[in-house]
């Protein structure tokens, strides 16, 4: 059967960019087909044998989506547009507490629940005949004997020390695990550290990333491997941490005196500031009062008689 039309009907849909298929061509069953391997396609024969059948199970499009963090477009997207055009920056990318008002929602949140489903999409034909799409969450197993579908979750929005899943970690049961689903809300089930399982996970806001644009990843990639051929999906999404990054790690507070650089013209001056490095930033927050301060250390004069 075609399945030419599953692409389109998804393309609307806020989990289409996190689906992928087995075959390189979609539209073609026959080279989802030819794509296996040998041993698969060349149908067993046995010795006494009325009837001979083989049956093969095309697993459509394998689609991971993120319910709680929307894709952005721009890579290099760091303005916020208060209306929120799709595929721009919203709320739902902020963490922490900020003063600025024409947000859609207030932000004052430490912590982000995420939640993530699984499942794949198939092409079929509605009740009068037209084209439709459907979708299953049943995925191989180990204890089904089917073969396996894993968990890869990675973030770097909660800093490094408390975060076992940081991308710079070697991850762990709560970053690496089989894929399990939520029986009614068909989300991925997220282990706990002190056993047991939630359908969402809780990321917590950490240091702000002050180089555009700003962001930090979350990133997801869920493996199945029936036996056959295993095929991956990756889906990446972004959180900003709004807040104070510490100036220089060595200290607890930041220095409450800020110094830039402004070309005043007439004045020599001297201006103090960070050194390059990691840790160097600079920062200008809602309702900063700037002023200006300046003492003169010499005076020098000249006359011609």
């Amino acid at each position: 059967p075609s399945v030419a039309f599953v692409p389109d009907l998804i393309k609307g849909e806020p989990y289409a960019s996190g689906c992928t298929t087995e075959s390189k061509d979609v539209l073609d069953i026959q080279t989802y087909f030819k794509e296996k391997a040998e041993d698969i396609k060349v149908l067993k024969m046995q010795d006494e044998v009325n009837g001979v059948s083989a049956r093969y199970k095309y697993h459509g499009h394998f689609c991971v989506y993120v319910m709680d963090i929307p894709a952005i477009d721009d890579e290099n997207l760091k303005c916020y547009d208060e209306t929120e055009p799709t595929g721009t920056l919203t709320y739902q990318h902020f963490l922490g507490t900020t003063n600025y008002t024409d947000f859609a929602q207030n932000i004052d949140v430490a912590e982000k629940l995420v939640r993530v489903q699984v499942f794949e999409v198939h092409g079929s034909l509605d009740a009068n005949g037209e084209n439709d799409i459907k979708t299953c969450s049943v995925f191989p197993s180990n204890e089904l004997g089917t073969g396996s579908t894993t968990v890869k979750f990675r973030q770097d929005v909660t800093d490094e020390a408390n975060n076992p899943c940081h991308s710079k970690r070697a991850g762990g049961p709560l970053c690496d695990f089989a894929l399990q689903l939520d029986p009614n809300s068909k989300q991925v089930l997220f282990p706990l550290e002190g056993g047991g399982s939630e359908s969402a996970t809780l990321i917590a806001s950490g240091t702000p990333n002050l180089v555009a644009p700003f962001r930090r990843n979350v990133h997801f990639k869920v493996t199945r491997d029936d036996n056959w051929t295993p095929i991956s999906v990756e889906v990446k999404r972004h959180l900003i941490s709004l807040g104070s990054k510490v100036r220089g790690s060595k200290y607890e507070l930041s220095d409450n005196t800020n110094w830039a650089t402004v070309p005043i013209d007439g004045l020599v001056y001297t201006v103090v500031h960070d050194p390059p490095g990691g840790d160097s930033y600079a920062e200008l927050a809602t309702e900063s009062r700037i002023g200006l301060e300046f003492e003169l250390a010499g005076v020098r004069a000249a006359s011609q008689n």
